[in-house]
């Protein structure tokens, strides 16, 4: 489940970068804007706090 959830997540990510094409510098510049975005970038937000909260309890999650 965790596995799926990471590709899903890193999926999505990649997606957007490479959607606006250019260069590296470009795409870098997207990565940087996505991140540092005070509204939700990536679906996964909420279920990634679920997992972080999942994590403090499970080893095996952690």
């Amino acid at each position: 489940m965790l596995d799926t959830w990471e590709r899903a997540v890193t999926d999505d990510v990649i997606e957007q970068i490479e959607s606006g094409g250019g260069d590296a510098r470009g795409k870098l510049e997207r990565l940087f804007t996505i991140a540092s975005s005070t509204e939700e970038p990536v679906t996964g937000i909420p279920v990634e706090l679920a997992i972080r909260d999942w994590a403090r309890r499970y080893p095996s999650v952690a």
